[in-house]
């Protein structure tokens, strides 16, 4: 669990990393340093390690769970800690990224939109800019949706079956999903930049 609880909060670390790159260039070499990326690496195993401690000191436990074929936590033995995990960490930090990637969308267009207007003479300028400023923004549109479809049904399931009546199918394709989006990313990149 601490190494899933790390890999999300490392891509929640790239999503920064982009919103920082993108709408904030001038610091961004101050921040990503060599030295600061190694803290941030670090920061990740932190925070991952304090959304384990609650099961260190009780609050809940792991055991191997017949329906999604894993060792994960517990979710019945503290529905409370699963929904913490459901909704804290990654109902949280979906929200987070999507705030961010709404922000880069709205900085690449009053860039976009600068730029097209010198050129008020072209009867398209506007047009040109709305383009421009998808085509700049698709890809980070879905590498942030694929993550959100890859995690999302995880968090339903895990909220809502409180009395673990879900069939194991369904937990098998949550459970696959989660897994399956750190593979997606590079097809992502490859659809959607020449």
């Amino acid at each position: 669990m601490t190494g899933c609880f790390c890999a999300f909060t490392s891509l929640t670390m790239l999503t920064v990393n982009r919103y920082v790159f993108i709408c904030h260039r001038y610091i961004y070499n101050k921040i990503y340093t060599n030295v600061m990326c190694a803290l941030m690496c670090i920061l990740c195993w932190v925070i991952a390690f304090l959304f384990e401690l609650p099961v260190l000191v009780g609050w809940a436990s792991h055991y191997f769970d017949q329906k999604s074929h894993q060792c994960t936590m517990n979710r019945h033995d503290s529905f409370s800690y699963a929904m913490f995990l459901s909704i804290a960490l990654i109902g949280g930090l979906i929200l987070f990224m999507a705030v961010l990637y709404v922000l880069i969308f709205r900085r690449i267009w009053v860039r976009k939109f600068g730029v097209y207007s010198l050129n008020k003479d072209d009867p398209l300028w506007l047009r040109k800019a709305r383009r421009e400023t998808l085509r700049s923004s698709k890809t980070l549109f879905a590498v942030f949706m694929v993550f959100t479809l890859c995690w999302t049904p995880y968090v339903i399931v895990s909220s809502i079956d409180i009395t673990n009546s879900f069939s194991e199918e369904t937990y098998l394709f949550t459970t696959l999903a989660i897994h399956y989006h750190s593979s997606l990313n590079c097809i992502v990149f490859i659809l959607f930049k020449r």
